[in-house]
């Protein structure tokens, strides 16, 4: 069975009806879309061109053909799947000046969540374009893209769907902040498949176009050339943050923490000694983030955080015991910071890394276990007490924890010294009065892992670097924090 869906963009008067509600029991299997384009300014429109999509019996995309407006063939693209996979093994499409087809090779992660597009130039070695991320139904979630050269991701784009599955909107931005691009989809009619027929695609907040589809329900069969086999491989891989700015190669960086807008980052760097850091604070401006400077007070420290207000910083310095650190913390005075104060010294008090929230809760590591405490304007803690099991556990070591405002869900590094393969960042949530059973996070093992504050991304620790992974690959962690 094939699916084949067109869309088209069309010149002339568009008539804008209301958007259609009628919802069918179940839902038909897509033949053909047809789906048409036009440049509009909500009434006119310049007719671009025609895309046509052949899907086969499981509804995955075999085929597009994209025409011009004067129905001459531009683009043709065909796919080749194995077994039930919701993504292509190969692909390959030509393009009306090419005398030859350009190839794709598919390479598939092994659970199916992503894959590899490699592009091949005759001749070449073929070189990495993009990374999809999809989910069961094959809709791609979040895809990077690659310099075919250096093959260091440049960009990125993240997508959005409503329950039909039609796509409510994409955001692509480069990665050092200089270029972005929002697109939205507000469609104006649909089928009694709840699928759009026609739609208002809006960019960076204006109209651009209309697309208007046709929908083609039914069996039918294409052919399909034969294509090259490759072996699935890999796994997520967190991106450096503001790379060259934040992750360098020259030294090593740690306990990430944001102000509440997003805009302040505090972390710590080393070269050598990682018990001995600086502290550092970068100010993102105009969406880039900006070289950082060194805190006059931040001088071998072992890590720290600041609170999402700004108001506060607490931070620790390496002490030999097994206790975790000496600790301080410091008060803002407008533009400047107070003289820390020595919690140790003042109060006994000893822990390290830190997440501090504006209600004066603080959580934080000692002993190998997970604590929590409240702490007053002047840095005083009260009432400490154990995350006791499922979190702190006697066979492993617990760190570097992190939590919502509400404190509903919580994020710390479990490692095993006997079992590195079982190491990893956890997750749990709260029910009740209690924390949940701890769930591991399909991610390279790292710590001090936080969520950023437009809950975009999870920010944490990867080698040395600090890095990030788009909390959409992350399913169940996102779905927690909603």
């Amino acid at each position: 069975m094939i699916m084949i869906t067109r869309t088209a963009f069309l010149c002339g008067t568009l008539v804008l009806p209301g958007i259609g509600t009628a919802q069918a029991a179940s839902p038909a299997m897509v033949r053909s879309t047809v789906s048409k384009f036009a440049i509009v300014d909500d009434t006119q429109g310049d007719f671009l061109g025609v895309r046509t999509e052949h899907f086969d019996s499981l509804g995955r995309i075999i085929r597009w053909d994209d025409t011009t407006s004067d129905g001459l063939p531009e683009t043709i693209w065909v796919a080749l799947y194995t077994g039930d996979s919701v993504i292509p093994e190969s692909a390959a499409y030509w393009s009306e000046d090419a005398a030859l087809p350009y190839p794709e090779i598919c390479v598939n992660a092994e659970d199916g969540s992503f894959q590899d597009v490699l592009f091949v130039n005759p001749g070449e070695k073929p070189r990495r374009q993009l990374r999809q991320y999809v989910d069961d139904a094959g809709r791609i979630l979040y895809q990077e893209y690659f310099a075919p050269r250096s093959q260091r991701m440049y960009s990125e784009e993240t997508y959005r769907y409503d329950a039909a599955g039609n796509e409510l909107g994409r955001t692509w931005r480069r990665l050092d902040g200089k270029a972005q691009r929002d697109t939205q989809f507000q469609f104006i009619t649909k089928d009694e498949y709840g699928a759009w027929t026609s739609r208002r695609v809006i960019i960076d907040g204006v109209a651009a176009r209309i697309d208007q589809r046709e929908i083609v329900y039914g069996n039918g069969e294409l052919p399909l050339p034969s294509m090259i086999s490759v072996t699935p491989t890999d796994r997520i891989l967190p991106i450096p943050m503001a790379r060259g700015v934040i992750a360098t190669r020259a030294a090593g960086e740690s306990s990430p923490s944001f102000s509440a807008a997003g805009d302040v980052m505090l972390f710590t760097r080393y070269t050598e000694d990682w018990t001995r850091q600086t502290l550092q604070v970068s100010q993102r401006i105009d969406g880039v983030w900006r070289e950082p400077e060194a805190l006059p007070f931040g001088d071998d420290l072992y890590n720290a955080a600041i609170r999402p207000d700004g108001k506060q910083l607490i931070f620790c310095k390496r002490d030999d015991g097994p206790s975790g650190g000496r600790v301080f913390v410091t008060s803002s005075e407008g533009d400047t910071w107070a003289t820390p104060v020595d919690l140790t010294q003042r109060s006994g008090f000893t822990g390290s890394y830190f997440r501090l929230l504006d209600s004066g809760a603080l959580y934080f590591h000692r002993d190998g276990d997970l604590y929590r405490c409240e702490i007053d304007d002047d840095g005083a803690p009260d009432g400490e007490m154990i995350l006791n099991a499922p979190i702190s556990t006697p066979d492993a070591v617990e760190f570097a924890p992190w939590t919502d405002a509400t404190e509903r869900v919580l994020l710390f590094t479990r490692s095993f010294d006997e079992s590195p393969s079982r190491s990893g960042v956890f997750f749990s949530s709260r029910v009740d009065d209690s924390w949940g059973v701890p769930i591991r996070l399909p991610l390279p093992y790292g710590w001090s892992a936080v969520i950023s504050p437009d809950g975009e991304d999870l920010v944490y620790v990867v080698d040395d670097d600090i890095r990030r992974v788009p909390l959409v690959l992350l399913p169940e962690l996102q779905s927690a924090l909603e």
